[in-house]
């Protein structure tokens, strides 16, 4: 009669190493371009929400009551007070998002994967309101029925804000950084659209995005910028429709500028 023998031979220990040796190429090649599918994400995300937003601004202007431009956000703007508009100094919880909320034109703070978004890190319920039959901020006081909130300050996150062009701002190709943001209250701005030529402009609307890194930055760059993208070559961008400096010292991001329109 013939024995039949079971055999309880198994893998050898060469044989289970190699095993794992495949799976942990196969994970890390997975891995870095599930990765880059993600940051590509951030990217587009980013840039499609610089076109929403260039769409708002130009709904805006044709509004009735925009006398064909859009608010100041820093420098002397108009407040509400329940009986007239008084001129005021603009703070740091005014941006152009809150007319362009009121407005309808987006209908909601815009939510960033690139940069600080402040969304997360402020009460939105506290905005304050935009009066659009006066064109004016409401800081205070009452607003359609409810009190209105102490306001949020933006400044260490990404906005979007409207300040006056620079028109000191010569011909030529920018050696420096066209935008002046040192002082609250005092900042302007200018672009180089096509390399040489600054705005005619009284004043510019732009997207702020707070402590970018310049990976990214250089990313949104060569996305926006077109020909005149310099971040193959260098880590300053003075030209463009999206603008930076590069990181200094120990400083590890950096705060990007993109433009929206001007008038």
């Amino acid at each position: 009669m013939k024995q039949i023998k079971n055999s309880n031979k198994g893998f050898t220990l060469v044989e289970m190493l190699g095993v794992l040796a495949i799976i942990a190429i196969l994970i890390s090649v997975i891995a870095v371009g599930v990765l880059a599918a993600i940051n590509r994400a951030r990217i587009v995300a980013t840039v499609a929400n610089f076109k929403n937003l260039e769409t708002a601004v130009v709904g805006f202007v044709a509004l009735p009551n925009s006398g064909g431009t859009v608010p100041l956000t820093t420098g002397t703007v108009g407040v509400w007070s329940g009986t007239a508009v008084t001129p005021t100094t603009a703070d740091t919880k005014m941006t152009l998002d809150q007319p362009l909320r009121a407005s309808g034109l987006i209908d909601r703070q815009l939510g960033w994967r690139v940069g600080s978004d402040g969304n997360t890190q402020v009460n939105l319920a506290a905005e304050y309101p935009f009066a659009l039959s006066r064109n004016a901020w409401v800081t205070s006081g009452t607003y359609n029925g409810a009190t209105v909130g102490a306001g949020n300050d933006w400044s260490a996150y990404n906005r979007t804000v409207c300040w006056p062009c620079d028109i000191t701002a010569t011909a030529g190709a920018p050696a420096a950084l066209p935008i002046d943001a040192t002082t609250a209250g005092s900042e302007k701005a200018n672009f180089y659209l096509d390399g040489v030529s600054p705005l005619k402009a009284a004043r510019v609307a732009l997207v702020v995005l707070t402590n970018v890194s310049l990976k990214d930055a250089k990313k949104l760059s060569a996305e926006l910028n077109g020909s005149l993208d310099q971040s193959e070559f260098q880590d300053d961008q003075f030209a463009g429709r999206l603008v930076y400096k590069a990181p200094t010292g120990t400083e590890t991001t950096t705060t990007v500028y993109y433009y929206l329109a001007s008038f």
